[in-house]
Order: structure tokens, then sequence, then C-alpha cells
């Protein structure tokens, strides 16, 4: 049966053959549930989705603005008025006002700062990033930004080599 095959196609080995009717029924059977072994579905339908939903934060739809630039205050390391929220932004070209304060009964002098807003899980790769200047402690700087929609975290970096400590303090969604 073996010559019987190699004659009707000789330009193909008979290794390499693709199994037909039957035997490739067999053969896919055999594949997707070993001995021993069940199968409850495809792997990939129990799957986690790739973005984490948000947390339950309260919305902050109107954020504190000077001059229309809106107010990124930060104190102590922290983002007393954005974090803890989804601030929600126009999306568009925008100038954030990054405010330093400085902050009492710290064991540790305070350090320069600077802030990245980078799109949040899956969107990252297609969301613009913005880094801030350093801003030292008792100053403020404005930082322009030109937000595509999506959904972006916003961290914060203590210390001048951006090794010390890194983030993520804030939800933004631009819309």
């Amino acid at each position: 049966m073996a010559e019987a095959l190699q004659t009707m196609r000789p330009h193909q080995p008979l290794g390499h053959r693709r199994p037909t009717g039957m035997l490739s029924l067999l053969l896919l059977l055999s594949l997707s549930v070993a001995p021993g072994c069940t199968s409850s579905g495809a792997p990939w339908a129990q799957a986690r989705p790739i973005d984490s939903p948000l947390a339950d934060l309260p919305t902050l739809e109107n954020p504190r603005e000077q001059d229309d630039k809106i107010i990124v205050r930060v104190v102590n390391g922290l983002l007393p008025q954005l974090g803890g929220h989804i601030t929600h932004l126009a999306a568009g070209p925008r100038t954030l006002l990054v405010v330093y304060a400085e902050g009492g009964g710290e064991e540790v002098p305070p350090q320069p700062i600077a802030l990245w807003l980078r799109g949040r899980g899956s969107s990252r790769s297609r969301l613009p990033q913005f880094t801030s200047g350093l801003v030292n402690p008792g100053n403020s700087q404005d930082w322009r930004v030109d937000l595509s929609p999506g959904d972006y975290l916003l961290s914060i970096t203590l210390g001048a080599t951006g090794d010390d400590q890194q983030q993520a303090v804030a939800h933004i969604i631009a819309r």
C-alpha cells in the first residue's frame, strides 16, 4: 500500500504526507486529550482579562485648576487631590501645573521628584507617555501633555536618580 501511495504523488516522501479522513480524526482526538487527562474546554476561554478593572474609586470630574492649568499637587510623595480617585480629563493638549509642596515632619529631607504619565494595561503601547522634568521641593513647573483618548496611570519618582521609589498613584481617563 505504501508503494501505491508513493506512486500517486512521487514528489512527496511518505513521511511528510498529511493525514486524511479517519486517520486525521484519530490524530486530532489523541492530541486534544492525553491519556489520564480530562479536558474542560479551551484554555483561553478561562483566561483572565488582560486589563484588571479599575478599583471602585470615586470619580473626579473637575480637578482643581489655576489659569487654565490642572493642578497636580504633590505632598510627601503623594497626590492628595488626584490619588484615590479616577480623574476624567478632556483629550487633547493640556497643561498640568506640578506643585511640589514641602511636607512637614519628615525624617528624610525632601528630594526632587519627576512624574510619569503613561497608558494603562494593554493601552500602554498605543498611548503616548510623558515625563515631567525634575521638580524640587517648594517649586512648581508647567508640564505640557497631549492626551489621546484612553486610560492612563500617573506615577511619582522620588529622588534625582529615579531609582529610589516609583509607584502608580493616580488613574486618569481621557475622553
